[in-house]
């Protein structure tokens, strides 16, 4: 019995260091990654948030650089703006940006990095993927840790108008929960 608690610590405690090492980048449709399904319904502005996600527990991150152009899919919609959540914005989303939160590390689980404004006309196809790409000239999108050192920021994808055939599989949005509600879902 020792030797299976004592394996099943190791487990949680290998599992632990890999969801930590994880940091990801994702467009959604509002700041606190909660759907990643994005509508272009008609003529008119609609937006797109891109959140910085820590992975299980958060390291800590001063930055990141990508870029997140509109993508051909998505017939007839432009860009207008970009309006930064957190810190200073170099650059924007369609050519390249560099996002700077501040003089401080942050440690949050999900940091809202910014919000893209888009033209649409409701002509985006069904399906259009959508996710963050790698800054010009870099191989990947990335985080800067508390030292200034970049990481690699693995993207997640958002889709423009879904449909039952290809809802985003995105994040799913971690709720604080006590255990006697987790162990009622599985009572019958």
């Amino acid at each position: 019995m020792a030797r299976v608690l004592l394996l099943g610590l190791t487990m949680i405690v290998f599992a632990a260091g890999q969801v930590v090492a994880q940091q990801s980048l994702g467009i959604f449709s509002n700041p606190r990654q909660g759907q990643c399904n994005i509508y272009d319904t008609g003529p008119g502005l609609f937006f797109a948030y891109v959140v910085h996600w820590q992975g299980g527990l958060p390291n800590g991150a001063t930055g990141v650089r990508f870029r997140a152009p509109v993508p051909v899919c998505a017939t007839g919609v432009s860009w207008a703006a970009d309006t930064p959540l957190t810190g200073t914005i170099t650059g924007n989303s369609q050519t390249g940006a560099t996002v700077l939160y501040g003089s401080t590390c942050l440690d949050w689980l999900q940091i809202p990095v910014m919000r893209i404004d888009l033209w649409g006309n409701g002509l985006t196809q069904t399906c259009c993927a959508w996710q963050v790409q790698p800054f010009p000239g870099a191989q990947y999108a990335e985080y800067f840790d508390c030292y200034g050192n970049p990481g690699v920021a693995t993207p997640w994808e958002a889709r423009i108008n879904p449909s039952w055939q290809c809802d985003c599989a995105g994040w799913v949005p971690v709720e604080h929960q006590s255990w006697g509600s987790i162990k009622a879902l599985y009572e019958e």
